[in-house]
């Protein structure tokens, strides 16, 4: 089937038959060593050429294979390694192989194209096919065969296919260039670079390559539909067009352009590319139109330019330059004015919100100068009175005594509420040190009366922090209940009170050494649930333990403007 002396002057040789074999003729030992065994492939593949790398390796091209069989076989010292094939290639045989200057493998098949292996001698070398779609007139390549220039001339049904490694061009050779007619099964270069080649009708020799034709003299823009409206365009075509300004709907683009070549039976190809779209020329086509649909609002420049036959680009692309404008809301003047509403909204609207805080602050101070200075007033005013009048009363009348007794009682608590309510919502006191600051005189002054020693402990440092008047009321009412049943219900001679602020959050202990008493147990009054009440409404939490050894009425509420969602209570 095949002979091939290899660079040790050994001699290699295939046959067939009805089984296909594989020998070597030793030049040492002058004796054939035939290789069987180790290669199941070999007689149902065979072996139809030989071709040998630049490291030594024997390269075997199988006379036959089919579906996911291997192509080509390379034999390095005893190990035998194949390569090619794959499931959706049709069955074929190796047809021709050829080693270039440059030492990469090419491998002719008749079913599967041309092959290329571009380093031959690696380990595990990859290679590249070539088919129709690559530009090939056939799959089919029959001799193959390399020119000075390093271009490879692949051998086919009906003529020659020049292909150009550099560029990927394909330049096809048939009768019209004078070759002679039919299958073209030997390519060869003699010692002087001339090129023959064997056919069925007679030999062909080409003695060298046709002269470089001219690149296209001109290509120009023919149509420019612009969303289904065509435009006004010169009867010769345009070169260069600049300038177009299209709304954002006018987003839909289609261009026909043609190019002139003077070379007979010259067909020309064109290549294109929409810079802002595309990054890079596209593959060379016969189409002489293109539809760019949807494009995005951007300034774009269409290029195209001829190729002919020799893979010459014509020296001038013809250009169209275009804006396509974004919309309205995405346009600079647009959006800065939106970011300048906005931000007047933004001011006003804290304007607003400062507007209505000074006003508030003007009512609360309003109201509590209001309930000091006229209720208040009067209210003391009522006490003195009631106090006078008890005793102008004769002692004689007990009953007329213990009403007016009650009236200043009353009264002077009515004084001391009231004044709660004044501290409360003064804007002045919004801060937790004057909170402190009332807590600590109110303890001190009803704890002293009792003989009762008081321990206080302020905050170190963040008692300028801010506080609203109702959280600030609620935490002085629990307070105010639990100094309230130590003095009823404890029996305690100590009390101490424990103030700390600790990330933004209020932590306030009141303890004291009395009896105590069970805090599961459900008592008749509502102190206790008030005072729980009052820490959830100033978006806390009260805890409280008792024992024989004293009670501790823990509150930790946020500080400093937090906000913290209203916990929902058991009944909710």
């Amino acid at each position: 089937m095949s002979v091939f002396a290899d660079s040790a002057g050994d001699v290699w040789l295939s046959t067939t038959g009805k089984r296909n074999g594989l020998a070597r003729w030793d030049r040492r030992d002058r004796w054939f060593h035939r290789y069987s065994e180790g290669l199941p492939w070999l007689p149902a593949s065979g072996v139809s050429l030989f071709a040998e790398d630049g490291s030594a390796g024997l390269w075997m091209g199988l006379l036959r294979f089919g579906r996911g069989h291997p192509e080509m076989a390379r034999l390095r010292g005893p190990a035998v390694e194949l390569f090619g094939g794959s499931e959706n290639a049709p069955a074929g045989g190796i047809r021709a192989v050829c080693l270039d200057r440059q030492k990469r493998l090419w491998v002719g098949t008749d079913q599967n194209g041309l092959m290329r292996f571009d380093q031959p001698a690696a380990g595990r070398p990859a290679f590249r096919r070539y088919t129709m779609a690559d530009g090939l007139s056939s799959d089919l390549i029959l001799s193959l065969a390399e020119d000075l220039s390093g271009r490879i001339y692949a051998g086919i049904g009906s003529g020659v296919d020049r292909l150009d490694p550099a560029t990927g061009q394909v330049i096809r050779y048939s009768s019209a260039e004078g070759m002679a007619p039919g299958e073209v099964h030997a390519s060869f270069r003699d010692g002087s670079g001339v090129l023959w080649f064997g056919t069925e009708g007679g030999l062909s020799r080409l003695l060298s390559p046709p002269g470089r034709p001219p690149a296209p003299h001109r290509i120009s823009i023919t149509s420019l539909v612009v969303h289904g409206v065509p435009q006004p365009m010169s009867d010769l075509g345009e070169t260069d067009i600049s300038g177009l300004r299209y709304e954002p709907n006018q987003n839909d683009i289609e261009v026909g352009f043609a190019g002139l070549a003077f070379a007979p039976g010259e067909t020309l190809r064109y290549q294109y590319m929409l810079q802002g779209a595309d990054s890079t020329w596209r593959a060379p086509s016969f189409q002489r139109s293109v539809h760019y649909a949807n494009l995005s609002p951007d300034a774009y420049r269409f290029l195209v330019r001829a190729i002919n036959s020799e893979g010459v680009a014509s020296a001038q692309p013809a250009s169209i330059s275009f804006v396509i404008l974004p919309p309205v809301w995405q346009r600079w003047w647009f959006q800065l004015l939106v970011v300048a509403f906005a931000a007047t909204a933004v001011y006003w609207l804290h304007r607003y919100r400062l507007t209505r805080l000074l006003e508030l602050e003007r009512v609360r101070t309003r109201i509590a100068t209001d309930l000091h200075d006229d209720i208040g007033s009067s209210l003391s005013q009522i006490a003195i009175l009631s106090e006078v009048a008890s005793r102008l009363v004769d002692p004689a009348h007990v009953k007329l005594a213990e009403p007016l007794a009650d009236i200043a009682g009353i009264s002077r608590e009515l004084v001391d509420s009231m004044s709660d309510i004044v501290w409360a919502i003064d804007p002045e006191r919004d801060h937790v040190d004057d909170l402190i600051h009332r807590m600590r005189r109110f303890a001190s002054d009803v704890l002293s009366a009792r003989d009762i020693r008081l321990k206080f402990q302020s905050p170190a440092e963040e008692q300028e922090l801010q506080m609203g008047a109702d959280p600030r009321r609620q935490i002085f009412l629990t307070f105010k209940e639990a100094i309230h049943n130590v003095l009823r219900h404890s029996g305690a001679t100590e009390v101490s009170v424990d103030s700390r602020v600790e990330h933004g959050w209020l932590h306030l202990r009141v303890a004291d050494n009395g009896g105590g008493f069970n805090v599961d147990r459900d008592y008749d009054g509502h102190g206790l649930r008030s005072m729980r009440e009052r820490a959830r409404e100033a978006g806390g939490r009260v805890e409280i333990q008792s024992g024989p050894g004293g009670t501790s009425l823990t509150l930790r509420v946020p500080v400093g403007g937090r906000t913290v969602q209203r916990p929902p209570s058991p009944h909710e």
